[in-house]
């Protein structure tokens, strides 16, 4: 080790010290006491004019960037569309009577996992500014926005003031988070449709043509269009009108109970987003989609065939709360009298808990959550699919599963 390093190390304890307990603001009040002292003891009219200037500037440092930050006017918007694991952009809009200098416009952002603060520096305001920033979105939900925070340390920096401004409130919808299904298992229902047709969660059982479009993955290569795909230059398929029922009923539990780990990562927010994903894939798939969960405002809705858009429906969810008092059981047989067995049953549900369900004569695709794995997560876990048979399989995950991965098999 050098001399110089030796005394740098020897040092950094002092420095330490200093940096955590001296700023320029505290320095020039060490340095007015001085003056002061001096001058009294030693009558100098020098140091008595030094000690009016340090007291002037420390005077114009705390009353300037309050007079900066008053009449200040801030609102804000979202843009766009908010999802957990992505970020939110937000338009903010400050209006001023007169010209301001540095200013920064900051506040909390309630759906990141660390509270983190967002802060945005404007370094001049003239009458109005608009900008645009990220708010960070790691959990799930609906949050309010409804007051920022203006600092300025205009014009020396000595001293930086911070004031409270309440705004207009602003509704941050916050999408689950989703993950790309690129293949569900093709399970068949033991009742027999009345037209019928034998139930499945095959995309390519149709019985009627309806027209052709471009090929899309998972696609039968039964259905390919030789001949429109020879003039197009492209994969063409025939598309088929279906006479079968909506196919999957996907029922996720809401019994706080049963919420294991802390938001965004818990059991709960896990079942969520599978729900999410499984929508998204049944919009891509065009293939119908009934939703229940038992919260305390059971939530239960349908995607049709037809639909173009997941927002809509991941919007619904971003308002669930993992309140319900029905147990899982219950919630299942509610949704299975709302929506008919004929569809396949899609239920998630907890490892540890494992609910006797009721009796299914319809496709099931049972997702165990193995919950431990929330309060354990650097622990090793089995995940993966296991056969049951073809009206029934099984799915376990947990909270490191590598969902794109397991879904894509």
């Amino acid at each position: 080790m050098s001399a110089d390093q030796g005394l740098e190390q020897s040092l950094r304890p002092i420095l330490e010290f200093f940096s955590r307990h001296f700023n320029a603001h505290r320095f020039l009040w060490l340095l007015a006491v001085a003056c002061f002292l001096i001058a009294w003891n030693r009558g100098l009219a020098l140091l008595y004019g030094l000690l009016s200037l340090i007291v002037a500037v420390q005077a114009l440092s705390w009353f300037l960037p309050w007079k900066a930050m008053r009449n200040v006017w801030i609102s804000r918007q979202v843009l766009g569309l908010a999802q957990a694991g992505k970020s939110a952009r937000i338009e903010y809009s400050v209006s001023v009577p007169k010209s301001r200098y540095h200013l920064e416009i900051s506040e909390p952002s309630p759906c990141s996992f660390d509270k983190d603060e967002i802060r945005h520096f404007l370094a001049v305001v003239e009458q109005e500014a608009v900008f645009t920033g990220d708010m960070p979105c790691d959990m799930r939900g609906v949050f309010d926005l409804d007051c920022v925070m203006v600092g300025c340390g205009w014009p020396f920096g000595f001293v930086s003031l911070r004031i409270t401004k309440e705004t207009e409130p602003t509704q941050l919808v916050v999408m689950p988070k989703t993950f790309e299904i690129k293949k569900l298992p093709m399970l068949r229902s033991n009742i027999p449709a009345p037209d019928g047709y034998n139930q499945t969660t095959r995309p390519d059982i149709q019985t009627e043509f309806a027209g052709v479009r471009e090929y899309r993955f998972g696609d039968s290569l039964k259905h390919i269009h030789w001949a429109a795909s020879a003039r197009h230059q492209t994969m063409i398929v025939r598309e088929y009108e279906s006479h079968d029922r909506p196919q999957f009923l996907v029922v996720i539990d809401a019994t706080p109970a049963s919420d294991i780990g802390e938001a965004p990562f818990s059991s709960f927010e896990y079942a969520v987003m599978l729900a999410a994903s499984i929508i998204e894939y049944a919009i891509e798939q065009r293939v119908g989609l009934h939703f229940y969960c038992a919260s305390s405002t059971p939530l239960a809705f349908s995607v049709a065939p037809e639909s173009r858009s997941s927002q809509y429906y991941l919007e619904q969810l971003a308002w669930l709360n993992c309140d319900g008092t029905a147990s899982y059981q219950d919630a299942v047989r509610e949704a299975v009298e709302m929506y008919g067995e004929m569809n396949t049953i899609v239920t998630v549900r907890n490892a540890s808990e494992m609910p006797d369900l009721p009796l299914l004569s319809g496709g099931h695709l049972d997702i165990i959550i193995d919950d431990e794995s929330f309060i354990y997560p650097l622990r090793q876990y089995s995940d993966g699919w296991q056969n049951r048979s073809d009206s029934h399989q099984v799915l376990r995950v947990s909270r490191n599963s590598d969902f794109a991965e397991i879904f894509s098999l």
